[in-house]
């Protein structure tokens, strides 16, 4: 009878482990503007929220999780790390495997909104941290019920061995060339003592710091032995983009005054409504420069001292006038405003009167890019050339990961990380 009860507990602990989501998600509708980042105590600008969460070991630096609580009520939270491995699944490591300290952690930095008329709770996390290298997730849960998960996010361990050399351009395929974008880089590894960098390093590439636009798989197309050196040129597209198009934007860091993009607010007792300037099918459009944060968002409030508990939250109404409405596709408002996620919170609905599509989301003051897409009913696989089109001339953003998994390890080492793209100016 033993024996039964402890492989029922076995089976329930590994079902509850593989039923774990290691991506970033919100749990809980009252959890709003969650924000992971790398926390340079010396940088106090309002887009330092910006910055990838990764943190090098043994570094001063620290990373930062925030988040709003709309409840109107101080709650209890804990925190929690689980070691991943690059394909976001959990490494099995045990807690002190990566962890110096035990692996719970209780959420304290609070503070409550000021002067705004809807109320929430502002939550801050210093996380801790690992003494490996790799790929992390962050858990946020109820202090009161370990089983409640109402936040994750992933996170990044580096340890640089190696160098990269990275340069992104238009594709070199001629039928691509006006409309997508390569990256050739190179990996210096000289630092590395290792026997076979071809098929022992895992490479990855991701746009716009989006889980969804990964490349992986590619291996070297050439390698200098002699130099430790790892060519990536490729000539069958294998390194190619699609150059999409540059954000759409808009302002609403105050509601007193218009910000861009913004057609009216409406103030309310209790919450203000903006109504954004109806937007339209940009496809088959010429490519228009204009300055975007890659998909992201930053918090600011034009009048807050401190715009993370002075900041005012809003109810953002979106319109988009396609050229055509005659499509069996749904359509979604997209960008980290919406977590990057497909979801009827997300979806814009017909109004066959005018033959617009709507849709309204509660948001904290501040600048956010966002883009519309289309998604087929009958499949995941959406689409966001449909509206938006895409340029090979688009100022994209392009991180490289490079992972290695030593003979012994247990775990997929991050030891090489980089950023490449166009210099120019943001908002």
């Amino acid at each position: 009878m033993k024996k039964l009860i402890f492989f029922l507990c076995i089976c329930f602990q590994n079902t509850a482990i593989s039923q774990l989501v290691y991506q970033d998600q919100i749990f809980d509708e009252n959890i709003k503007t969650v924000l992971i980042y790398a926390n340079n105590k010396e940088d106090r600008s309002e887009k330092k929220s910006l910055s990838v969460p990764i943190y090098t070991l043994n570094s001063s630096a620290s990373l930062l999780i925030e988040f709003d609580d709309l409840t109107d009520e101080s709650r209890q939270f804990k925190a929690k790390i689980i070691s991943c491995n690059t394909e976001w699944k959990s490494s099995g490591l045990r807690d002190l495997d990566f962890l110096n300290e035990y692996n719970e952690f209780f959420v304290n930095d609070y503070q409550h909104s000021q002067g705004t008329k809807v109320q929430y709770g502002h939550y801050k996390f210093e996380l801790p941290k690992p003494k490996l290298a790799g790929n992390y997730l962050v858990q946020i849960y109820d202090g009161l019920d370990d089983s409640k998960i109402l936040i994750s996010r992933r996170f990044y361990v580096l340890d640089p061995k190696i160098g990269i050399t990275a340069i992104a351009k238009n594709s070199q395929d001629p039928l691509l060339f006006r409309t997508h974008q390569q990256l050739d880089f190179s990996i210096s590894y000289k630092n590395l003592q290792i026997r076979n960098p071809k098929e022992e390093l895992v490479l990855l590439i991701r746009q716009n710091y989006r889980d969804d636009k990964i490349l992986k798989g590619l291996k070297p197309s050439s390698v200098n032995f002699s130099n430790s050196l790892l060519n990536f040129q490729f000539f069958n597209n294998e390194n190619v983009f699609s150059g999409l198009n540059e954000f759409r934007f808009f302002n609403v860091s105050s509601t007193y005054f218009r910000g861009q993009f913004v057609d009216r607010v409406v103030s309310g007792s209790n919450i203000d409504k903006v109504y954004l300037k109806t937007q339209f099918d940009r496809s088959q459009k010429a490519y228009l420069e204009t300055f975007d944060n890659d998909g992201r968002y930053y918090i600011k409030g034009i009048d807050a001292i401190d715009a993370n508990v002075e900041a005012d939250y809003v109810i953002v109404n979106f319109a988009l006038k396609p050229n055509d409405t005659d499509f069996n596709e749904d359509v979604f408002l997209y960008g980290q405003l919406t977590d990057w996620k497909l979801n009827d919170e997300n979806r814009l609905i017909l109004d066959s009167s005018t033959n617009l599509y709507t849709c309204e989301k509660t948001l904290k003051q501040g600048i956010y890019d966002y883009i519309f897409v289309a998604k087929n009913k009958n499949s995941e696989s959406f689409n966001e050339v449909l509206f938006e089109g895409e340029h090979s001339e688009t100022q994209n953003a392009y991180e490289i990961f490079v992972y290695y998994k030593s003979p012994g390890d247990r775990n997929d080492k991050l030891i090489g990380y980089q950023i490449i793209k166009n210099s120019r100016m943001s908002r």
